[in-house]
């Protein structure tokens, strides 16, 4: 996958959603490409892609790179993690919310 210019940009929820799932376990570790973070929970690996939530649904919110990567795992039967708010982070995480 090649480099564009959007590769190393991070949203800004990146900082509080990362903090947030790792006092929720999660061990994070940052890429550059092909997706925001390598996420270690429970002893299973996950490819983590945060989004900005006021960009959800728009036509431009995931780069070529990252639909492209998205499509491989997913026909090769895996599943990326996408966050864009806390919730996102607590269904990833199984955790329950109580009412």
């Amino acid at each position: 996958m090649g480099l564009n210019r959007h590769a190393a940009r991070r949203d800004n929820n990146d900082g509080d959603l990362r903090k947030f799932a790792e006092r929720l376990g999660w061990r994070l570790w940052p890429l550059k490409e092909p997706c925001d973070y390598l996420g270690l929970r429970r002893g299973e690996f996950h490819a983590v892609e945060i989004k900005n939530p006021d960009c959800e649904g728009h036509a431009d919110e995931f780069t070529a790179d990252e639909i492209k990567f998205m499509t491989e795992v997913k026909n090769c039967g895996g599943r990326i993690l996408v966050w864009r708010r806390e919730s996102d982070v607590l269904r990833d995480s199984g955790a329950r919310v109580s009412a």
